[in-house]
């Protein structure tokens, strides 16, 4: 017998070829250069998108301010593109990039949440910035919605990945579509925003201001004398409810020109004698207070 060595016999892996090299799309060994190439179109198309939103000349500030004027729903979005970059292998198969609806539903999701949680302490509209808000109604429906369709995305994600044959590809044709709705869904909100102008101008009343409860502390000096208190004189107070306005010290404004503008505001006359417009009771400022009404 020879003793010539076998022929070596071909070795099996134990890797799964990726989406890539099954569908024969690519040469071998560009499979890297490819998801690199998307990963760069992916954050190319991002930077467009905020070149868009600014004007021309002067996008650097601009861009900040869009994203901090408009943050409870830019935060989310950050933070789902953020937890997708730093994953960048999950890209190197087809299955990432068709779970990415899970990823902008659950940013949908945080931004409900939010917008719900902030729609407990105001009474219709929910400030967004200085400029933009939004109706508390839509909170309770985002919430609902969001985590609705948070839960359709991950049953199909999980369809797809249970399946095999035909109805795995039915699936997977489902996802693709589901990840340009959810990020649809994601930057919908922007349309919810309404400017405080055209509220102001429906509603008929300031979104900025309050209702305050000031209380008006004086000393007649006419009416301390009259009854002998001059050394130890009395102190009365005017209160004033549902006094509208953006601060306190605006509040506390307004309720002392109603004050001066009534007969409370006149010291005290002797019966018999006409009263005197000019003769003033004095006003304690040091302890006024205006307090917002609950």
């Amino acid at each position: 017998m020879s003793d010539l060595p076998a022929d070596p016999q071909p070795v099996e892996s134990d890797e799964r070829p990726s989406w890539w090299q099954r569908s024969k799309l690519l040469w071998p060994g560009t499979e890297k250069a490819f998801t690199t190439f998307l990963i760069i179109l992916l954050l190319g198309l991002s930077v467009s998108m905020l070149l868009l939103l600014t004007r021309k000349g002067a996008w650097v500030p601009q861009s900040l301010r869009f994203l901090l004027d408009n943050l409870p729903l830019t935060l989310p979005i950050l933070s789902v593109s953020m937890g997708i970059m730093l994953k960048p292998y999950e890209l190197r198969q087809i299955r990432g990039w068709l779970s990415l609806s899970n990823h902008f539903a659950a940013g949908l999701v945080s931004f409900s949440i939010w917008a719900f949680v902030a729609g407990q302490s105001v009474e219709q509209f929910i400030p967004i910035n200085p400029d933009n808000v939004l109706d508390k109604d839509f909170a309770l429906l985002l919430v609902f919605g969001s985590f609705i369709w948070a839960g359709f995305c991950s049953v199909i994600t999980a369809l797809a990945e249970i399946t095999t044959g035909t109805v795995q590809r039915v699936w997977r044709t489902a996802q693709a579509l589901l990840v340009g709705v959810s990020i649809t869904f994601m930057i919908a909100p922007f349309q919810l925003f309404e400017s405080k102008e055209s509220v102001e101008a429906r509603t008929g009343r300031s979104l900025d201001e309050q209702q305050f409860t000031v209380v008006i502390p004086f000393r007649d000096p006419a009416l301390n004398q009259h009854i002998g208190r001059s050394s130890d004189p009395i102190t009365q107070a005017q209160v004033y409810r549902g006094i509208a306005a953006r601060t306190s010290q605006q509040a506390i404004m307004k309720a002392v020109s109603q004050f001066l503008e009534s007969d409370m505001s006149i010291q005290f006359t002797q019966p018999g004698k006409k009263p005197d417009p000019t003769r003033r009771v004095e006003l304690l400022e040091t302890y006024m207070v205006a307090a917002p009404t609950p």
